[in-house]
């Protein structure tokens, strides 16, 4: 079987088995997109040519795909419907959060996130519905901790 996301087709390797693997996906594409490739295809000074499409990246287009094919549940639906689309995110934004990113770095992962919203976007079982509940679920954790942060150092300056 084969995953497609012709327009009127609906996706194929989608549900629980392909969920539970997105974990394991997302180690890869960050691996490709921020790791040891990334850093011989950043390399100003190598000694070793390597061709174009031997050293080309896919990671954002399987980024995207991976956004369009994993399941969404609905608000009722329980814990364990909304994991996979966190198990997307969640890398992501905890990589802006490292004082060490550069602005390239920055720049690579906005691309990541506008991918995983456009892959979100395709996906038959994500909707308007889950949107709200998804941004609060996913950024809560980040704000927060600013947050607390902010009022402590508030109260230790008053």
């Amino acid at each position: 079987e084969s995953c497609s996301l012709d327009e009127g087709h609906k996706p194929v390797a989608a549900g629980s088995a392909f969920d539970s693997s997105i974990s394991g996906i997302m180690d890869l594409i960050q691996q490709d997109l921020f790791g040891a490739a990334q850093a011989r295809k950043d390399a100003e000074f190598s000694q070793v040519r390597y061709v174009k499409e031997a050293g080309g990246s896919k990671s954002l287009h399987s980024l995207e795909l991976v956004a369009s094919l994993l399941t969404m549940g609905s608000l009722g639906d329980g814990e364990g419907q909304s994991l996979s689309v966190h198990a997307v995110v969640s890398p992501l934004l905890s990589r802006i959060r490292l004082d060490s990113q550069s602005s390239k770095q920055l720049r690579q992962l906005k691309e990541c996130l506008l991918r995983v919203v456009q892959g979100l976007s395709k996906n038959p079982t994500f909707s308007a519905r889950n949107t709200l509940p998804l941004i609060y679920a996913t950024i809560e954790p980040y704000i927060s901790d600013d947050a607390l942060s902010d009022l402590a150092r508030s109260r230790r300056d008053s």
